[in-house]
């Protein structure tokens, strides 16, 4: 199916501009949207604005906008349809490609420089120097300058290779993914490294997919963050009981601490492979989920044991039980940006020609073994003083 491309600008003033570029369009097999054209969609039941818009956001796989000296006719919020258009565009996110005739460039110095200055017959009207400052100097959009409609088709044929180009990288990498269904699952942003492939993407790739899953824990981290304890529905006055509850939940922690370590030593390096040899992106997705998992049960777990209601002489042992994994949960999540640094610390030491490449990938989770005997020692002397 041919990529629909709509022409948007203010017609009289850039008529022939718009013809040559809808010729070239046709010649390369797209299919151009002007206003004009006999094939342009009309709704008779809406106005000329609401046809526009209602095109753009229904038709158009691509956006050109041309902005000349013409503001154009605007409707009852001050602003016009190819204002209006171009909202619409960006809102649908389409690929938008902006071009400013180099002849109003002059006069819009000026006018930055003299808003309040009088230029009746060189624009009909300065909201065009206001939409130019939108477009050009917001940082939001990149535009191009012309004079004359050669110059907006050779750019265009830079432009669309390039936009070609970017496709066959992404088919690409979607072919040579073992797991289809990853692509699937992983954000924009994961994808884009993927199709990139920089130098060290696989480390970039699990580091963005770590990123993205915290993300959907960061509630939880505040909560454990600020201390943020929810009402208890267990409350534990038998010594015996709260004695082998709390063992319980020390082992879990210890459990979930012996997971990481596992998941460090043995899967990512070996979803990350020797020197070489291509990454299992697979098992670098896994990880880094796996990952999230268990520290999004380590905090769950932390606030678990800080929130039971217990008799006063238990206090004590809740607020080492509780306190004791606070290290390591603070590490984990700090662990992230730690990577993304050192990875950008190799990146550094690529272009620098260093041949020392090697990225220590280490995590250490320590519980200091005065704290265990404290707790350990608190417990015996809780039960002993029960008997």
């Amino acid at each position: 199916m041919k990529p629909k491309v709509f022409v948007s600008s203010t017609c009289y003033d850039l008529s022939q501009i718009r013809q040559e570029i809808s010729t070239y369009l046709n010649n390369i097999g797209f299919i151009p949207i002007l206003s004009e054209h006999k094939s342009f969609p009309i709704n008779p039941e809406n106005d000329t604005y609401t046809n526009c818009i209602e095109t753009v956001r229904e038709n158009a796989d691509l956006f050109i906008l041309l902005i000349g000296n013409r503001y154009g006719s605007k409707n009852e919020s001050g602003k016009s349809i190819t204002n209006l258009e171009y909202l619409t565009a960006k809102e649908k996110n389409v690929p938008i490609y902006i071009f400013i005739n180099k002849k109003i460039l002059p006069t819009y110095e000026v006018w930055k420089r003299n808003k309040s200055g009088n230029f009746e017959g060189i624009v009909d009207d300065i909201e065009i120097f206001k939409f130019i400052e939108k477009l050009r100097d917001s940082g939001e959009n990149w535009c191009f300058e012309f004079e004359y409609a050669g110059d907006i088709i050779e750019c265009l044929k830079e432009q669309f290779s390039f936009l070609f180009k970017k496709m066959l990288d992404k088919r690409k990498i979607e072919m040579n993914i073992k797991d289809r269904k990853l692509f699937d699952k992983i954000s924009p942003e994961a994808r884009r490294i993927l199709i990139l492939k920089n130098e060290l993407f696989e480390f970039e790739f699990f580091n963005q997919v770590l990123f993205d899953e915290y993300n959907k824990i960061e509630l939880l981290k505040d909560y454990f963050d600020y201390n943020i304890l929810t009402k208890s529905n267990l409350h534990i006055s038998e010594p015996q009981i709260f004695a082998d509850w709390s063992r319980s939940h020390f082992r879990t922690m210890e459990n979930i601490s012996t997971s990481f370590t596992n998941l460090f030593n043995n899967k990512l390096n070996q979803s990350i492979g020797a020197p070489g040899e291509p990454a299992d992106l697979n098992g670098l997705f896994l990880v880094a989920v796996a990952m999230t998992r268990l520290l999004e049960e380590m905090i769950k777990c932390s606030l678990e044991i800080k929130s039971v209601s217990v008799n006063d002489e238990m206090v004590k042992i809740i607020k080492i039980l509780g306190g004791m994994f606070d290290d390591s949960i603070n590490t984990l999540w700090r662990f992230p940006q730690k990577f993304h640094e050192d990875v950008n610390r190799l990146y550094d030491k690529i272009e620098k020609g260093e041949e020392d490449i090697k990225l220590d990938i280490t995590v250490v989770l320590n519980i200091e073994e005065n704290t265990i005997e404290e707790f350990n020692k608190e417990l015996e002397n809780l039960t002993d003083y029960y008997l």
